[in-house]
């Protein structure tokens, strides 16, 4: 036993020491061979487990729970024969520790080559014989500097296992992990957040098959992944851009050429990747899912074959593909891509890449998108950026080498081919959303193996390009950008243009080549562009390059790294665009659009020229009126602006020039060139605004001193004017040519027409105009005028062959010329904010002028009818005389007829007779017509002729100003005196005049001797031209036929009769005054009136006759006259210091107004449009607690049709009512108990719209824009709607009966009536035929023998009197019955309509609420919304019946009896966006539909308050509460 006990003593000391000797040598090993510190805790038998084992090296540390090895010939589930099984195995590092590590470890200054390595032979053994089971893995990886965090990863199993294939040729190696997962955690100080930051989930399985004997290579990587999933927190995006070390590399200067062949034997022969079922979340901090998307599969096959060639690329195949990956977050779909796919090949040194995208869908919210980057990524940008930039200025610039990618393609001939199917994007910029995309895109790429030489200013193009021929195609098809949801789906024609769509084209084709000597060609074709400019563009825009700004992206930044990288000279670029059928769409108003139009475009440009031609040029309007605008051939368009047959703008460094040809016609309106200036003025704007966006100085390039501007019009052009309604004008030029040097100017015209209303006034032919550098002929002129005082003036010559001037009988050219072309340059220079410049001597001197004409006609025509009368009457008196002569010769043969033939035929000679009167009249009329036919009409009255005219204009400093003009005014007319005060002049300007001509005549039409002859003329001297400023010529007239006013004590009474207001014009010395009863055309007329001032109450009282025309012309001028009245008297008041009474009104006066006659009120709403308003009966009491109104009959009328009647209207003071407090009660959340309230009662409401009326367009359109203009006539300025804005009054309305009318077509009414009358009469002729069938019976019984026509005749008489009734009643019924044109009809009776305001309800915010309540469904926008319309009341409506009747169906459409609804009402209109929205600006001109120019005086100081403006506000308030209710 001792024995035993000894053994087992030994046996286990022995164990002991070996097992501590076995672990002392183990980690003495490890220590010495690979400096690893290995502790072993111990060793179990019989199994042979290592346990607790501890390993450390460079800060990590690895704890191991068991390390055992089992055997495939104990357990049969094991494959290997020696299965090495460690279990829980724990990974720690503290980051932030050893810094060395990263150092030594990566940065390894000696280079890896792996091409004589080999696989060792104990691998082999190892894998062919023993595999590595490890289970229960952790990692655990500690950053204890600031931001700190812990990154935890686990496994639940990880295998390795190898095999020998092939004859122990090649090694299979298989690895597996499973139920992976990693955490990052925050820092323990930071643990009141979410403490997990980021979750990684995922699976991997990895084959790699390496050569086991020989040289080290790769033969086949499998690499899969699936069941992946990741959950990243907002705060892990700033631990990570924290964690992020600094390190400072010093360049190599070089890469060795080698590096591919050095690391060649690690890339796989064969590799395939694979993802599938990929989903990653972003969780906000509330544990809030932010993002979530999600990839079905991602796969990666990748083949490599050794080149034959030595030094050659291998033969590589390159797939990849990716389908369905979708990100979204939590309100929209972000990104959907349904495939994608790459495969390249590369072969010797040319690589073939082919790239094709299917359905790509993305959606950039910027409000979410730039907040999620913001607090991410640029937040902790601005933080580093200092550092960063502190370190940057530390190194020391070298000169960079070549990187591995510049030397790898330096070598490789890439060719790409690339295709994208179904593209689109949506943009969402803080309100303004829009869509972008195609439908397809192929992109080619071709390199050619030959070298052209110089290369490029952009890195990435000597990158891909390097210095080698290439040539590249691009084709889209369908490509869009638009304001509007694009579907892809929709079938969209290409004639078809959206609104709201800037940028649309069918097909794009560009080509891009290179050639010889560093050319570059650019070849493109486009078809059917449509292009379309608007505010909300402008403002879309803006936008986006704010939006951009908060990226923090620095445009001087970027522009300046440009200009330092453009050391060498570009390439020298040939380009060819070609575009078919392009249309331009400009917005100058709300629904206008102004359409450029070409039906082709050709540019071509060359390293010294640029040449532009198109053809069929079109501008003209188009309307907004439904989604889209189809597109029409441009010789479809009639209604055009301008229209430009052929055109064609040349651009050369000495020369550019333009050539009109063929036909050219241009209508001109002051509407158009309005609207015109409007959208040249926006597109200013908006370029001036992107210029400040993106910091782009004004371009100061000064034009060249020797370019030479050339304009030539070799087909017909025609200038339109639309001068006014009545008048208008046109210029025809035939043949011009316009030149301008940097020392002159040169314009030669072959002849220009210039005719007005259709009558060609002027003619000119044979114009030239040129400088004239010097003329001996000028200087002895100026030296003849002794005060001039400089020798020589710029001066100009103007020669002209032929200068006509007719003027026809009748013409109005001096009210066209004179009174509305002058108005229409009025209006321009306003328009264009022309400011007249004071005509002083400092003034810049005008031009000399020196005009040649050779030939000068003026020419009146007269009467057209007259000189065809008196042509007939020449006629006639010369076809007389030759009649009388026929008439001679006739008789004397007859005479030697008769001496011959003693018996002539009695009839004979009157024969001859009759023969010659018919054959005069023959003749008479062959001469008519041919005279009308051949002979041009002689009209010319008076005719004013010159010929060889030369005139000399002159100017001097001497005299010009105004002071010297005025002084040689007076010299000129010393007799006349000079006014006293000061004058002031709107024309001015003096000059030196010499006229010359070789023949001047006067000629008379009818006088062969010439009125005036003169012959060798020559007239000189000076010529002042003045015109004084006009004074108004404009008055209002206030005239009465009597007036009476009595004053007593206690009252004052003032009576007058025939009141008129009317408007005369200054037209002469005086101005005659007529009788009231005979002016016709007066603004104001009152038959009767009298007024009565008393202590306690003052009254007005209208009598027999009112008529009020308004407009907004007359309202205008009345109201400046008005304010310039105020103006006076204010001025007034203080020069003679007399102070505002400030007597307060009377508390108990009363105001009484009473019409008894028939008051008529007029509304020129437009030229289209007209209303009227007539009331019967009207009385307004004010007393200072109340007011009343009462009316018998009102009529509203629009264009002569009677749309409102209303009958018994009343509205007084609510003092109190339990019926609205009862109402107010039953609302718990009303703040107040009682509110001011009116009542307003109506016997009858009646509203009838006639068939066809154009109601909506009258009143939606004309009227509502009469309303916006008076509210900025009278500076209207809305109050922001707060809860402080005063709580409008509450409303009781009382209706007895209500009627709504739509009537039916008069002609089809009348069809019908007659068809009623005509079956009616037809049943009742029916009786009558039958009670005569029965009377003839009975008399055929009777009367055997009746007479043969009797029966016939009395059926007849039956037939006559059955038409004689029918006509007989159908007169009638036109006459007596009213027309039943009542279509439709809507009735309420006994109806009651409470409308109340509260507090809880007032103010935007409130009522904002109270609509998200209502409809709570509709998710509310994020931005900001800004309403022109926004109330909110409590409406409650009680109605005894309520019916809806078609006229043909005797049961109600709709019948309901005891009516009664109640609830919330809100009424919102949101501001329009902006591309409706036109500012005014200052000093825009107020204009009618004729322009007239007009003065107007801002007044400063505030107006008082209406007495009427609370009825208004009442009588609004109900019309939109009846309109809603």
């Amino acid at each position: 036993m001792a024995g035993f006990v000894i053994f087992v003593a030994v046996f286990v000391l022995l164990v002991s020491i070996t097992s501590w000797g076995f672990r002392k040598i183990i980690s003495w090993l490890f220590q010495r061979k690979y400096n690893i510190s290995l502790k072993i805790g111990s060793i179990r038998l019989p199994y042979l487990k290592l346990c607790d084992i501890q390993i450390s090296k460079n800060g990590f540390s690895i704890q191991v729970d068991e390390i055992s090895i089992k055997s495939s010939f104990l357990n049969s589930e094991l494959t290997k024969l020696v299965t090495l099984v460690v279990k829980d195995v724990r990974i720690n590092k503290d980051i932030g520790q050893n810094p060395d590590f990263v150092s030594n470890s990566e940065y390894n200054p000696t280079p890896l080559d792996f091409r004589d390595k080999k696989i060792p032979h104990f691998i082999n053994t190892f894998a062919q014989f023993m595999a590595v089971h490890v289970y229960n893995v952790s990692a655990m990886l500690l950053r204890s500097e600031t931001p700190g965090c812990l990154t935890h990863a686990t496994a639940a199993e990880l295998r390795l296992d190898g095999s020998i294939l092939k004859n122990a040729s090649l090694l299979l190696v298989t690895l597996n992990l499973i139920d992976a997962s990693a955490k990052v955690l925050r820092h323990a100080e930071n643990q009141l957040k979410e403490s997990c930051l980021a979750e990684f989930r995922f699976g991997v399985s990895m084959e790699v098959i390496l050569v086991a004997q020989g040289p080290l290579s790769v033969e086949k990587l499998h690499f899969k992944m699936c069941q992946t999933s990741s959950i990243i927190n907002d705060s892990f995006y700033s631990i990570s851009y924290g964690n992020k070390i600094t390190r400072k590399v010093e360049e190599v200067e070089h890469v060795e050429d080698d590096l591919i062949q050095r690391i060649l034997p690690l890339i796989p022969k064969v590799c395939f990747l694979q993802i599938d079922d990929t989903s990653l979340k972003g969780v906000k901090e509330n544990s809030q899912i932010e993002y979530n998307s999600s990839l079905k599969k991602l796969a990666l096959t990748y083949r490599c074959s050794k080149s034959e060639n030595s030094g050659v690329f291998p033969h590589v195949s390159f797939n990849f593909s990716m389908c369905d990956l979708r990100l979204q977050n939590s309100k929209e779909k972000l990104l959907s891509l349904k495939s994608l796919s790459v495969d390249a090949k590369l072969k010797g040194d040319i690589v073939n890449i082919y790239f094709q995208m299917n359905t790509f869908l993305i959606t950039y919210n910027h409000d979410v998108i730039h907040r999620w980057v913001y607090n991410n990524f640029l937040k902790n940008r601005q933080l580093h950026h200092l550092k960063e930039k502190t370190d940057t200025t530390k190194t020391v610039a070298t000169s960079p080498g070549n990187s591995l990618i510049e030397n790898i393609v330096k070598k490789l001939v890439i060719n790409i081919c690339a295709e994208f199917s179904q593209v689109s994007a949506t943009i969402k910029l803080s309100g303004h959303n829009s869509s972008v995309g195609f439908n397809h895109v192929k992109l080619m790429l071709e390199q050619a193996q030959k070298h052209r030489g110089p290369s490029y200013n952009s890195y990435f193009l000597n990158l891909l390009l390097l210095d080698r021929h290439w040539q590249t195609e691009c084709l889209i098809e369908s490509f869009w950008w638009s304001f509007k949801e694009w579907n892809q789906d929709a079938n969209v024609s290409k004639k078809m243009h959206i609104w709201a769509t800037p940028v649309y084209f069918v097909k794009v084709l560009v080509k891009v080549c290179t050639h010889e000597n560093s050319q570059m060609e650019v070849v493109a074709f486009l078809d059917m562009v449509q292009l379309e400019w608007s505010l909300e563009l402008a403002a879309c825009v803006l936008l986006a390059i704010k939006c951009l700004k908060q990226y923090g992206l620095d445009r001087e930044k970027i522009s300046g790294e440009r200009r330092v990288e453009k050391g060498g000279l570009g390439p020298q670029v040939y380009v060819n665009v070609g575009i078919n059928y392009f249309n331009c769409f400009f917005q100058s108003q709300n629904t206008e659009y102004f359409v450029v139009q070409l039906n082709s475009v050709d540019i071509t440009k060359t390293l010294d020229s640029t040449n532009v031609k198109f053809e069929e040029f079109k501008i003209f309007t188009v309307n907004n009126t439904g989604a889209y605008y189809c597109c029409l051939r441009t010789e479809d368009i009639s209604n055009f602006k301008t229209f430009v047959q052929q055109a064609q703008i040349d651009f050369r460094p000495s020369e550019n020039s333009i050539s009109l040809s063929e036909e050219i016609r241009i209508y001109w309106s002051t509407n158009f060139h309005l609207k015109t200036l409007l959208l040249v003025r926006d597109i200013l704007d908006f370029v001036n605004d992107l210029r400040e966006e993106i910091n782009l100085p004004l371009r100061q390039t000064p034009p060249s001193n020797d370019t030479v501007y050339t304009c030539s019009i070799s087909g017909i052009f025609a200038f339109y004017i639309e001068i006014s309604h009545k008048y208008s004008a046109k210029i025809s030029i035939d043949g011009l040519n316009i030149s301008k040097t940097p020392h002159d100017l040169s314009v030669e015209n072959t002849a220009a027409v210039v005719a007005i209303d259709g009558a060609d006034i002027f003619t000119i032919k044979g114009l030239a105009v040129h400088r004239i550098v010097d003329s001996q002929l000028i200087r002895d002129e100026r030296l003849d005028n002794e005060n001039f005082k400089v020798a020589w003036n710029k001066t100009w010559g103007l020669s002209v062959d032929l200068f006509k001037a007719v003027f026809p009988y009748k013409h109005n050219y001096a009210d066209a010329v004179q009174n509305e072309l002058i108005s229409v340059f009025k209006w321009l220079k306003i328009v264009h904010n022309y400011k007249k410049v004071p005509f002083t001597g400092d003034s810049p001197l005008p031009s000399d002028l020196l005009i040649n004409v050779k030939e000068f006609l003026f020419e009146m025509s007269d009467d057209p009818f007259e000189v065809k009368l008196r042509d007939n009457f020449e006629l006639l008196e010369d076809e007389y005389n030759e009649s009388t002569k026929r008439l001679k010769m006739l008789k004397e043969k007859v005479a030697e007829l008769c001496k011959t033939h003693l018996h002539l035929p009695a009839g004979k000679v009157e024969e001859l007779y009759n023969n010659l009167n018919r054959k005069n009249a023959e003749i008479y009329i062959q001469r008519s017509k041919q005279m009308l036919r051949n002979a041009p009409p002689r009209t010319r009255l008076f005719a004013w002729s010159m010929t060889m005219v030369e005139i000399m204009i002159l100017a001097d400093p001497s005299i010009h100003g105004a002071e010297n003009v005025i002084k040689v005014m007076k010299e000129i007319d010393a007799d006349t005196p000079w006014p006293e005060e000061h004058l002031e002049f709107t024309t001015l300007w003096c000059r030196v005049v010499s006229l010359r001509c070789k023949e001047w005549k006067f000629q008379l039409r009818d006088f062969p001797q010439p009125l005036l002859d003169i012959r060798q003329c020559y007239i000189c001297g000076q010529l002042v031209g003045a015109e004084q400023v006009a004074p108004r010529r404009e008055y209002f007239v206030v005239q009465l036929n009597s007036v009476d006013i009595t004053k007593t004590l206690d009252s004052t009474n003032v009576k007058f009769e025939e009141f008129k207001i009317f408007t005369v014009n200054n037209t002469g010395a005086y101005y005659c005054c007529l009788r009231t009863e005979d002016i016709s055309n007066f603004k104001t007329f009152v038959q009767q009136a009298q007024i009565d001032f008393r202590p306690s109450e003052n009254s007005i009282s209208l009598s027999e006759e009112i008529r009020i025309y308004w407009s907004t012309n007359f309202h205008l001028k009345t109201l400046l006259l008005v304010r310039d009245i105020l103006d006076f008297l204010n001025d007034l008041r203080e020069e003679i210091n007399l102070p505002l009474r400030q007597t307060p009104p009377s508390n108990d006066t009363v105001y009484t107004c009473s019409i008894s006659g028939v008051f008529a009120f007029y509304i020129e709403i437009s030229d289209k449009y007209s209303a009227k308003i007539s009331i019967d009966g009207l009385n307004i009491s004010k007393t200072p607690h109340d007011l009343s109104v009462e009316n018998t009959a009102a009529v509203v009328a629009i264009n002569n049709a009677d749309i409102f009647t209303i009958k018994g209207l009343a509205v007084h003071r609510i003092v109190d009512s339990q019926l609205i407090r009862d109402e107010r009660l039953d609302n718990e959340n009303f703040k107040v108990a009682w509110n001011k309230t009116w009542g307003l009662s109506v016997d009858l409401f009646k509203a009838v719209f006639p068939y066809k009326h154009n109601y909506a367009d009258a009143v939606q359109n004309e009227l509502i824009s009469v309303f916006k203009w008076l509210k900025i006539v009278h500076n209207y300025k809305k109050v922001p709607f707060t809860g402080d804005t005063p709580l409008p009054s509450d409303l009781l309305i009382n209706v007895k009966e209500f009627l709504f009318e739509m009537s039916d077509d008069p002609f089809e009414v009348k069809l019908r009536d007659n068809f009623e009358l005509l079956e009616d009469e037809y049943n009742e002729s029916t009786k009558r035929l039958k009670m005569l069938k029965e009377k003839v019976a009975e008399l055929c019984k009777t009367h055997l023998h009746l007479p043969a026509g009797k029966v016939e005749e009395l059926y007849n008489n039956l037939n006559r009197k059955n038409a004689e009734i029918y006509i007989q009643r159908s007169k009638q019924m036109l006459r007596n019955a009213p027309p039943r044109t009542r279509l439709f009809a809507w009735s309420m009776t006994m109806v009651e309509i409470m409308i109340l305001a509260d507090p809880s309800i007032h103010g935007s915010e409130n009522v904002i609420k109270v609509m998200k309540e209502i409809d709570a469904d509709t998710p509310w926008p994020e931005e900001h919304l800004e309403f022109t319309t926004l109330w909110c009341r409590v409406v409650s409506l009680r109605c005894k019946e309520w019916k809806f009747q078609l006229r043909d169906f005797p049961q109600p459409l709709l019948d309901i009896r005891q009516c009664y609804i109640c609830g919330q009402l809100v009424g919102a209109e949101q501001v329009a966006p902006r591309r409706g929205k036109r500012f005014l600006r200052e000093n825009a001109p107020i204009m009618s539909m004729s322009p007239w120019a007009m003065s107007m005086k801002s007044r400063t100081k505030p107006m008082r308050p209406s007495m009427m403006s609370s009825v208004m506000d009442i009588l609004f308030e109900f019309l939109i509460g009846a309109f809603f209710a």
